[in-house]
């Protein structure tokens, strides 16, 4: 898995080597956001961004690591009208960054182009910041260099999205409300005061900008507790008024809403884009009331990250979730009702909890505390019992009710600094309803060990740390609520995340967790407790998370005599402390070691005087040491020194923090929010200076007070200030202006407000201001939106706001546009319609904002219509008026309808009916005379024209007569339902002759679609026997006696009558006897059979009848039988049946041949004893009786058991043979080998055969091999027949055997080795006295028996394998070898160069190997001469002859040598001799 790990980080770091950069990698690139504000949700990334070098100011003064790594450029533009913004920095998504930082600059892109104005950085873990700037310079471009920051080598960068807002004001609930997306609300008292009595206030927020979420956070709060319906609301709505829904109430009369009283950290989200907060208090007590805050943004509302709890964890998974570095965490005991505790993490850091993960210990279930807070008492009792640590508190603190549930978890804590602490938060179900009862939960944690001075009453004397903060006041429901100690609760209502109703905090939300904290002595173990549980019920539950358990780490700063936080060479430092502190004072005295650095020269450029280790009094918390710059009156820019306070307390280093403080030349005075700043007409501007002890501000008479840093200005006209700054004699000035803006804007409609929907109206903004900074909202219907005189031509009803915006003030005013939509009906034109024809006078609008009227009504379907039916009798104008819902537009309009006179009735009913092929005789009326009254269809009458005629239709039909006199036709009409029967012949289904009683008989007709007769009605009167209802179509029925069914049918003018005959036989009977009617299995009965009236029988076939065609057969059943006898010749089926009844015989279950070994029993007999049943059992061979039902035997050899058992009634025997099997084993003789070798152990087996084992080693089958270390006894057993076994032993004896080592090989055998080359072996034998044998590949070496030889190969080529025999005084040997590559290696070189300076001087065989001869060596001149030959110890030319030098030429030698084996070779060439 290492290994896979390992490619695949490799795979990741690959790839981004490859991928692509962001386009704002470099500032030359950069994202323009355009003129601020900007804000909207577009993504950015520095994902694989690189490093940028800008010159001057490229490192940022506050980036965690000094340097950007991964570093996104973008730019701003400084507006004319706003010049203080919020930079936020907000990551995003599941690839959000993380640790993110950005600083802030001006100037240009170009090299050492840029200046650093400020820079933020987020918290560690975090993953968004924010910063403001002010006083920027109208119309300047400002830069944005955003990075990540990670301490290893994977990257924190990511997705994110950016911001450059105005920096959110601070309200009143009684302002009204803010169209801001961010802000600050108080109460009516603002930060400082209380709000009143009788107060109702209502603030809404609905920002201008799209807002999908507005989340508010009320970072504390305090209201009057309600009584009987008195106290005081704070209430917030999901929406723009309180009409809203409502998201939340706090405060109330003490009946369910979620709380009056305090607490911190209260949130609640709204997603209509407004959110209502309505505040009303009563007539009684004023008080402290509420601060919080809001922001919006753009996406929809994002539930917080949930948590998850882990019940099923081990003592490895607690230790993970809970354990710092500073600390080793061991679990020691868990007391817990399974799944009340659990472990818990967050996806995010960003929890509504506060801790990201730990321990969780309930009273309960703990997977009950995953929220939503959806239930108000929350509970899963365990019924467990409770601790006696709890219950001894809980008498100390008053309530002494017993504890129940309890969860405890011990932990032992190794703690390497001087201090043991750890983050929680307590929440429970029983808050609020039971606050100030007894039925409140309880929990603690207890500390033991050294030092620890606790109560005697607890387990080790322990102490409970679960206190508040400075006061000792332990932590419970009754001490922190809503009333108590309210600055440490949370109100939890609502909440999506934690289930219960109250959560306890840091003081006012500083942090949500508390901390609790002991002082320890340093590399010293620490028991802790933890333990929650119920108390006085088992309901409500209640929990406690852990988290971070640590060490402590003291603080460390330079208190600045000057008030500035800088040192100044030769104006500030003389007087300056640098502060080291502790959060509480120690009981013992305690030390910490001090390391001092930085770019700055202690003693050059600044003064301390610090011991390298310092030490703090018991009950001291704070040592100063005076630390002062050094004036060099060197320009050097900003220096730095850096102090590391650390400490050692044995088990290791512990760097608790590092100081950083910056040396300046000169004092650096700067007048906050840049060097122009406005302020409207008539109001007064807040300066600040920064940078100086001492201040002066001219012209004096323009500020409220010119010798401060902060005075004020109502200037009356533009004015430049000039502010000195002092420290000592250093000197600074910066200059601002400040000028005065005043706009004022009245909207006026230049036409008429109220339109008609198409219709515009122009408007005019006069201003002061000559227009500048003018926008119209919104914009929709506007020509124009930034000019002064728009013309609007809205949609719908719009009110319009002029806004001059300029120098921060902005004033507004607005028209209201209301929008009428008419909708008038397209009218017809006049028109003539023949009497008693209908016409529709318009078309239908499906319009509800508008009003219509028609005149007259007469004739008219309505009146009010937009498109009515009219059907007049005489000619009508009808007139409509059109009328908009405000009345601002109306239109009329007219329509004539002349009616030409025509008429013609049908005498009679208008619907008639008839059965298929009768008649109906018609009579039709006309007027006015004149005419001839035509009917049709004329092929269903007798004659088409005429007043007068006759219908005979074959289907239903309309009848139609019709008029026609003054070119109007005119018709009347008549209905005709003409229906007809379906084919009613009844036959019978299965049709017989006769039918036997009983039968199933279906009487059936032809099958009709019911679609075709819907209204058909059948009937069958009731005789007996029917199966169906009397409705059906088709009949159902069982035969009794012989009958005629009848079915009658009606459909409407059509009746019919249908019948059908069912003939039915007479009833024959068969009686059937047995004699007698119970046997025993095997005996004989005769049956017997009559029939009424007399007829032939017959049986039906069955095993042991005698018969079948006879009266009275016989049989002999073996079990309990039933026979049927039936008459062949009757016309029905008819037949009887008798039993006999075969009494049981004693059940045996007897064993089935079973086999036993020697010794062995079995029971001949399973089946239990039965009343009345004796048993009589014998044997062959013969030697068994017995009586029993179920004997056991034990016999010796193979034996048949046979036993009668004799019921009360009927017999049963049977027989059972029994096997004995019998085998022996013989495990051999003793052995004895030596250490290291083997043995082969042989079994031999007698009588059954089976399978062999051998014990030790479980080794099978009859032969095998051992190779015991050690004498050994081995046991062989032999399993046969029905797991029958035979052993016997036997004993190998080991004795001591040779320790050879390896072979110790000079040269090394790795290496190929020259013949004739010398070998030194060696080796190591125990014991000493074993004899050796050594040998050349095979071959002894003759006389050589130490254990360190040198030896000459006989082998000149190939291999040469040495092996050693050690063989002890008992035959025990062993065996070594090693292996040498032989090759022969001589060289003879083709030239020389006598010349006396030992370079080449001399000719001959150049020989890598020892002990190899030359037996002879000649040199021969080109004529045949011989100029040398060896001898002695001569083994090499020189190159002279005869005394004198050779000349040079190519010479000829003859060259033999011999090998220590005896071989010889010869060599014969030339040489060149050079001179």
């Amino acid at each position: 898995m290492r290994k896979l790990y390992s490619f695949v980080v490799l795979l990741l770091s690959c790839s981004a080597l490859f991928a692509q950069t962001p386009a704002n990698d470099d500032c030359s690139g950069l994202v323009d956001l355009g003129p601020a504000p900007f804000c909207n949700s577009t993504v950015f990334s520095n994902e694989n961004a690189t490093p940028t070098n800008i010159g001057n100011d490229n490192n940022p003064t506050c980036f965690n690591s000094g340097v950007a790594q991964r570093d996104v450029w973008f730019a701003f533009t400084c507006p004319d009208t706003l010049f203080d913004f919020r930079i936020t920095l907000t990551g995003v998504g599941s690839n959000s960054i993380v640790n993110p930082e950005f600083a802030v600059y001006r100037g240009d892109c170009t090299f050492d182009g840029l200046a650093e104005l400020l820079c933020a950085k987020a918290d560690i873990g975090e993953n968004a910041l924010f910063l403001d700037v002010t006083g920027l310079t109208p119309g300047l471009q400002y830069f944005i260099r955003v990075s990540d920051y990670s301490v290893t080598a994977t990257p924190n960068s990511g997705d994110f999205t950016l911001c450059v807002t105005a920096i959110p004001p601070t309200s009143n609930v009684d302002d009204g409300g803010s169209t801001l997306c961010e802000g600050t609300l108080y109460d009516t008292g603002g930060p400082d005061g209380d709000y009143g009595i009788n107060e109702d206030h209502t603030f809404v927020i609905c920002p201008t900008q799209p807002s999908g979420c507005i989340t508010f956070t009320l970072d504390y709060f305090n209201l009057e507790e309600g009584g009987f319906f008195t106290g005081d609301f704070l209430t917030f709505y999901d929406g723009d008024d309180v009409n809203a829904p409502i998201i939340s109430q706090l405060g109330g009369d003490g009946f369910g809403n979620p709380g009056g009283g305090g607490g911190v950290c209260y949130t609640v989200q709204a997603s209509s884009g407004c959110l209502t907060v309505q505040f009303q208090s009563d007539a009684v007590n004023e008080f402290e009331g509420w601060q919080g805050h809001w922001q919006c943004s753009p996406g929809p509302c994002v539930e917080s990250p949930t948590m998850a709890v882990n019940t099923d964890i081990t003592s490895a998974d607690i230790v993970n979730s809970v354990a710092t570095p500073a600390t080793t965490v061991t679990v020691t005991n868990i007391d817990c009702p399974s799944g009340s505790y659990g472990t818990f993490a967050f996806a995010s850091d960003q929890s509504d909890l506060g801790l990201s993960k730990g321990l969780v210990l309930t009273s309960g279930d703990a997977n009950l505390a995953v929220g939503p807070n959806d239930s108000p008492s929350t509970t899963f009792a365990f019924n467990g019992t409770g601790d006696a640590d709890l219950d001894y508190l809980s008498e100390q603190l008053g309530n002494g009710t017993p504890s129940t549930d309890a969860c405890i978890v011990e932990l032992d804590v190794f703690v390497a600094t001087d201090e043991l602490s750890f983050e929680y938060v307590f929440g429970s179900e029983e808050y609020p309803e039971f606050v100030g009862s007894d039925f409140n939960d309880i929990f603690a944690f207890l500390i033991s060990g050294p030092g620890i001075v606790g109560d005697p009453g607890l387990t080790n004397a322990a102490k409970n740390i679960a206190v508040l903060p400075g006061s000792g006041t332990p932590v419970q429901i009754n001490s922190v609520n809503q009333l108590q100690n309210w600055q440490y609760y949370r109100n939890n209502f609502g909440n999506q995340t934690i289930q219960y109703d109250g959560l306890t905090s840091d003081s006012l939300g500083i942090k949500k967790s508390l901390t609790a904290r002991s002082a320890v002595i340093p590399c010293n173990t620490y028991h802790l407790k933890l333990a929650v549980a119920d108390r006085q019920d088992f309901s409500y539950d209640s929990g406690v998370f852990v988290s971070e358990i640590k060490g402590a780490t003291p603080n460390l700063a330079v208190q600045f005599a000057s008030g500035i936080e800088y040192f100044i060479e030769d104006c500030s430092g003389n007087q300056d402390q640098l502060i080291i502190s502790l959060s509480e004072p120690l009981e013992e005295e305690s030390s910490f070691f001090v390391t001092v650095g930085g770019t700055a020269t202690l003693g050059v450029d600044y003064n301390l005087t610090i011991p390298n280790l310092i030490v703090f009094p018991a009950g001291v918390t704070e040592l100063s040491f005076p630390i002062a710059p050094i004036s060099d009156a060197l320009v050097e820019g900003t220096e730095t020194i850096t102090i590391t306070l650390s400490n050692n307390f044995g088990c290791g280093t512990v760097v608790y923090k590092t100081l950083t403080i910056d040396i300046k030349d000169n004092v650096e005075v700067n007048v906050t929010g840049g060097d122009t700043l406005f302020v409207c007409a008539g109001n007064t501007l807040q300066l600040q200076a920064a940078g100086a002890a001492n201040y002066f501000w001219a012209p004096p008479g323009a500020v409220s007070n010119p010798f401060i840093a902060n005075p004020t200005t109502t200037p009356a006209m533009d004015i430049t200030l000039v502010v000195t700054g002092t420290i000592a004699s250093c000197v600074d000035m910066d200059t601002v202006l400040v000028r005065i803006v005043d706009p004022t804007v009245e909207v006026t409609a230049l036409t008429p407000v109220n339109i008609c929907l198409g219709s515009s109206v122009s408007l005019n903004a006069a201003n002061n201001v000559n227009n500048q900074g003018l926008s119209w909202s919104p914009v929709t219907g506007l020509d124009n939106p930034n000019s002064p005189n728009p013309v609007a031509t809205p949609t719908e009803t719009t009110t319009y706001t002029a806004k001059i915006t300029i120098a921060g003030c902005f004033v507004t005013d607005t028209v209201k546009i209301t929008v009428d939509t008419l909708f008038v009906p397209a009218v017809i034109n006049d028109t003539t319609v023949c009497q008693n024809y209908p016409v529709v006078l318009a078309t239908n609008t499906d319009d509800s904002s508008s009003d219509y009227q028609w005149t007259p009504a007469l004739g008219l379907s309505s009146d009010t219509s937009s498109a009515p039916l009219a059907l007049p009798d005489a000619t009508t104008t009808y007139t409509l008026v059109a009328t908009s819902s405000n009345a601002a537009c109306s239109q009329t309009e007219t329509v004539t309808v002349t009616v030409i006179a025509a008429d013609v009735n049908i005498v009679g009913d208008t619907y008639k009916e008839i059965c298929l092929g009768e008649t109906v005789p018609l009579v039709a009326e006309s007027s006015p005379a004149g005419a001839q009254v035509v009917w049709s269809p004329s092929f269903y009458v007798s004659n088409p024209t005429g007043p007068n005629t006759v219908a005979s239709p074959d289907e239903s039909v309309t009848i139609f007569a019709t008029y026609n006199i003054n070119n109007c036709i005119v018709r009347d009409s008549v209905q005709i339902r003409v229906d007809s029967l379906p084919n009613s012949v009844i036959t019978r289904v299965d049709d017989k002759e006769i039918y036997c009683p009983g039968d199933t008989i279906l009487l059936k007709s032809p099958t009709y679609e019911p679609a075709n007769f819907p209204d058909i009605d059948i009937n069958w009167p009731v005789f007996a026997g029917e199966l169906t209802p009397d409705s059906n179509w088709n009949l159902v029925l069982r035969a009794t006696t012989t009958h005629t069914f009848e079915r009658i049918v009606n459909n409407h003018a059509c009746v019919d009558t249908a019948r059908v005959e069912i003939p039915v036989a007479e009833l024959v009977t068969i009686v059937a006897t047995a004699n007698p009617t119970s046997i025993c299995p095997g005996e004989t009965v005769q049956l017997n059979a009559t029939v009424t009236p007399p007829q032939n029988l017959e049986w039906e076939e069955a095993p042991t009848l005698s018969c079948t065609q006879c009266p009275n057969p016989t049989v002999s059943p073996l079990v309990t039988t039933s026979y049927q006898v039936s008459s062949p010749d009757a016309a029905c089926p008819t037949y009887a049946t008798v039993a006999v009844v075969v009494q049981p015989a004693p059940t045996l279950n007897l064993a089935q041949n079973p086999a036993i070994c020697q010794g062995g029993s079995v029971v001949l007999n399973n089946a239990p004893a039965e009343p009345g049943v004796t048993y009589t059992w014998t044997s062959i061979p013969a030697g068994f009786v017995s009586s029993a039902a179920n004997p056991s035997v034990s016999p010796t050899q193979n034996t048949t058991y046979h036993v009668v058992a004799a019921g009360l009634s009927c017999d049963s025997e049977g027989d059972v043979i029994v096997s004995v099997p019998f085998a022996t084993l013989d495990a051999g003789t003793t052995q004895e080998l030596c250490v290291g070798e083997t043995a082969t152990l042989t079994a031999t087996q007698t009588g059954t055969p089976g399978q062999v084992t051998w014990i030790p080693g479980n080794l099978s089958g009859a032969s095998v091999q051992v190779s015991p270390s050690d004498t050994t006894t081995y046991t062989a057993m032999l399993v046969y027949g029905p797991n029958c076994t035979a052993m016997d032993q036997v004993t190998v004896n080991v004795v001591p055997g040779v320790v050879l080592s390896e072979i110790n090989a000079t040269p090394d055998p790795q290496d190929s080795l020259c013949a004739g080359t010398p070998i030194i072996l060696k080796v190591t034998v125990s014991p000493g006295s074993a004899e050796l044998l050594w040998s050349e590949n095979g071959n002894p070496l003759a006389g050589v028996t130490a254990d360190s030889i040198s030896v000459l190969p006989r082998v000149t080529e190939g291999a040469a394998t040495y092996t050693v025999i050690a063989t002890n005084a008992l035959g025990c040997s062993a065996t070594r070898s090693v292996t040498y590559n032989l090759r022969r290696c001589l060289v003879i070189p083709n030239a020389f160069t006598p010349g006396n300076d030992d370079v080449n001087d001399t000719f001959g065989v150049v020989l890598a190997g020892e002990n190899i001869e030359i037996v002879e060596f000649r040199v021969y001149n080109r004529w045949g001469q011989k100029v040398f030959e060896s001898s002695g110890s001569v083994k090499k030319w020189d190159g002279r002859f005869d005394g004198d030098d050779a000349p040079s030429d190519v010479y000829v030698y003859y060259i033999k040598v011999r090998y220590p084996d005896g071989t010889e070779d010869a060599f014969h060439g030339d040489v060149t001799l050079l001179r």
